[in-house]
């Protein structure tokens, strides 16, 4: 009875240590979407295609009935230099990438309004 006994806590044991090394495994595999490390090569490259599909749709601006926008930001002092996107989920498209303002202005495609909330996102890049 006593050896049964030994041999059950044996195999917990040996289970127990199992599955820490199989989550300390996979923790340690998921660190790679912890950060991402660019260098200035890709960087540029990315840089580059945003700005080409900016461009693509500030053209498409011309063919479609557009509305003037205003977004204003307080108490945010960003570096010097500093750009800003804002990006409609909506459209799939940047709405915005130019230098850092407190008040910006510009023009967005007027189906934006139409029916469907939209999710901006807002980055600062230099």
């Amino acid at each position: 009875m006593i050896n049964k006994q030994l041999k059950l806590k044996f195999l917990i044991l040996t289970l127990i240590i199992l599955l820490v090394i199989f989550y300390i495994y996979m923790v340690k595999s998921m660190n790679a979407f912890n950060y991402q490390n660019f260098d200035e090569k890709d960087f540029l490259l990315i840089q580059a295609d945003l700005k080409k599909e900016y461009s693509s749709y500030l053209n498409s601006l011309e063919k479609y009935n557009s509305v003037q926008v205003t977004f204003n930001f307080y108490n945010i002092i960003p570096p010097s230099g500093a750009t800003i996107e804002l990006y409609s989920h909506k459209i799939s498209n940047y709405i915005y990438i130019g230098p850092y303002q407190s008040t910006l202005s510009f023009l967005v495609k007027d189906n934006l309004f139409e029916n469907k909330l939209d999710s901006l996102t807002i980055v600062k890049s230099l």
